[in-house]
């Protein structure tokens, strides 16, 4: 009777085993569905007088808008001793306009049900917007705000500043950090590719209002930017 008690486990593993088996087996892949075709928009696309490149990409039916002002530049153009000032600027957008403080923004998008972004990488600088079809217009006047109308507070910049300092100084404790940075330099050498896009403790400390506006006004241009609509949206909206 011990013995057989013993043996029970096994006896049970076998008899769930085969009963798995007969229902189809657990490594049956099941059957393929049917094919889908999945169909991409083709983007339509204008300029302004302004010289502003406007591209939809129409998706009747989907009631959702993502909208984008993508500016031709980034880091790459961050001026000799003053690393990160792109990626400040680029920051800096959705943080207060002439008409709107930093949370009256973020207030007015979550009302609306969508989110807002800005931020700059090596070659671009953007600033979007997601939203429901609905409520599109609305966000878009708040994109359009925080791209042609930044204040650029000086609370609002020594506080990005302060955010940015502590990051470096946690960064520069990790060696994975370091690393990249060192390799970055000894690629790229005194090009402009060879700083640290987010800056460092000496350029971020450096940087102050005069460099974010300087670079704001030579590159925030119309001809040097593009409004990139996708979802419910027409060539004909997108240029309004």
């Amino acid at each position: 009777m011990k013995r057989l008690l013993q043996h029970i486990p096994a006896l049970a593993l076998v008899a769930t085993a085969s009963s798995v088996w007969a229902i189809g087996g657990v490594d049956t892949a099941p059957a393929p569905s049917e094919r889908h075709e999945i169909k991409f928009a083709t983007p339509k696309e204008t300029r302004l007088e302004n010289g502003l490149r406007v591209i939809v990409a129409e998706r009747p039916g989907l009631p959702l808008l993502a909208a984008q002002v993508l500016v031709r530049n980034g880091s790459e153009i961050d001026p000799d001793g003053f690393a990160g000032t792109a990626s400040l600027t680029g920051d800096l957008l959705t943080k207060g306009t002439d008409t709107m403080s930093a949370p009256e923004i973020a207030s007015a998008i979550e009302s609306l049900g969508g989110s807002i972004d800005s931020g700059a990488g090596w070659d671009a600088s953007a600033a979007s917007v997601v939203v429901m079809s609905d409520k599109a217009e609305e966000a878009l006047k708040i994109l359009a705000d925080t791209v042609r109308r930044p204040a650029f507070k000086q609370e609002e910049i020594d506080r990005l500043k302060s955010q940015r300092l502590d990051g470096l100084r946690v960064a520069l404790q990790q060696p994975g950090s370091l690393a990249r940075f060192v390799t970055t330099r000894a690629v790229y050498g005194a090009g402009a590719y060879g700083h640290a896009s987010g800056g460092t403790l000496e350029t971020v400390q450096a940087i102050g209002r005069d460099q974010i506006t300087q670079l704001y006004q030579k590159y925030y241009q119309p001809r040097n930017a593009s409004f990139i609509l996708a979802g419910d949206v027409t060539l004909k909206q997108g240029k309004v």
